[in-house]
């Protein structure tokens, strides 16, 4: 039998789906890791290889971005040297052990070393500068120090003296059984704590025009041990920055009173802390 195709057609009816009724929740088909358990787990182990790729990529970075600003210091130090026609070194293991004001923080430090020594005379007087690293502590308490350290090697040795900022004892000082000095000068007692193993030595060597020279530099940190006058940071200093430490060294020289030299006998056998 053929089918009339001119006969008319069934209107569409289009599929009534149910929906849930009033107060009931529609159902959900969420599948974020908070909801599916295997997917939450598949998500953090992602999420810890990216980690851990992004430490193993940055730590060799890291290596190579020290690397080459330790490089960069030494040609600077190198360049510095030069300038100043002094002798340069690039590293030396012993060359702080011979100064006591470094006795007190080598006692605890379980390795030290100088990188980027200069040595010579500037003007009529033998001048020394280096960077000093240590490390004190073991374990969790194991940290790294740096300093830039500048010596003056004065024409004869005097009794130990140390100054520094108040409440902070210069970081190097290892004086034993040595008080608070205190001066005339109300400010600069308020500035710097001195003490020294010869009441009489601190008050000659900090006389009016010293005392004048050193607050124009309030974070200095300054040593006299035996023959040598020390000045120090915490830190590493700019190569422009130890000129101007070294050209201080010598002001500091010029204001220490003349009849110190023609003394005989100043206590220097006084030993300092080095146990």
């Amino acid at each position: 039998m053929i089918r009339n195709l001119t006969a008319p057609v069934a209107p569409f009816r289009p599929l009534k789906i149910s929906s849930p009724g009033r107060g009931a929740a529609a159902p959900r088909h969420d599948i974020s890791p908070d909801t599916h358990p295997r997917m939450n787990l598949q998500y953090a182990a992602h999420y810890q290889y990216l980690v851990f790729g992004a430490l193993a990529a940055a730590i060799p970075i890291l290596a190579l971005l020290k690397l080459l600003l330790r490089d960069r210091r030494k040609r600077a130090m190198k360049a510095l040297a030069a300038q100043l026609r002094l002798q340069y070194q690039d590293y030396n293991a012993v060359v702080h052990r011979q100064f006591d004001f470094l006795a007190a923080v080598r006692k605890n430090a379980t390795d030290e070393f100088c990188e980027n020594i200069l040595g010579g005379r500037l003007g009529n007087l033998r001048v020394l500068a280096f960077d000093y690293h240590c490390t004190t502590g073991r374990g969790k308490d194991k940290a790294t120090h740096r300093a830039t350290i500048m010596l003056l090697q004065l024409e004869r040795p005097f009794p130990g003296l140390a100054l520094g900022p108040e409440g902070l004892l210069g970081g190097f000082a290892g004086l034993s059984g040595c008080g608070d000095i205190d001066f005339e000068s109300i400010e600069f007692s308020r500035t710097f704590r001195v003490s020294c193993m010869d009441r009489k030595f601190a008050y000659d060597f900090c006389n009016p025009r010293m005392m004048e020279l050193l607050l124009g530099h309030p974070q200095l940190q300054l040593e006299v041990a035996r023959d040598w006058i020390a000045v120090h940071t915490d830190g590493l200093l700019a190569p422009q920055k130890i000129v101007k430490g070294l050209y201080l060294l010598q002001g500091i020289r010029e204001r220490m009173p003349e009849y110190l030299f023609a003394q005989e006998d100043m206590g220097v056998n006084v030993a300092w802390t080095q146990s």
